[in-house]
């Protein structure tokens, strides 16, 4: 549920997902990478996407592989991305798409505390 919420929020807030982001998982993990791009991951972002990662593996059956699938193409898409923006021109995603990713996952941090 709470991942669900949390591609609503994505779309409302307008922010770009991936191209090729079919799943909620390579959506995790790409606001994670864009936020590692911009120097914004901290304990709190951390917290909350390891919240939000182990309430998607309790609702599904995940194997390793396809875990690792999914991080890589959210890392793609990341890198993709950065490289897009040319010198200079990822100040505005990390200002932008990158905060908006790591206050989404932060908003998260006390998710496995509060059933």
């Amino acid at each position: 549920m709470q991942i669900r919420l949390l591609i609503a929020f994505i779309s409302l807030a307008g922010a770009a997902l991936p191209a090729h982001a079919d799943s909620e998982l390579v959506i995790l993990h790409y606001d994670l990478e864009i936020a590692s791009y911009c120097g914004l991951v901290d304990d709190q972002v951390l917290l909350g996407f390891q919240a939000l990662l182990l309430q998607k593996l309790e609702l599904e059956q995940l194997s390793k592989s396809e875990l690792e699938q999914a991080r890589m193409q959210a890392w793609k898409e990341a890198h993709r991305e950065w490289e897009n923006r040319g010198l200079g021109g990822f100040r505005a995603w990390c200002k932008n798409e990158a905060a908006q990713a790591a206050q989404r996952l932060r908003a998260n941090a006390d998710l496995d505390k509060n059933p």
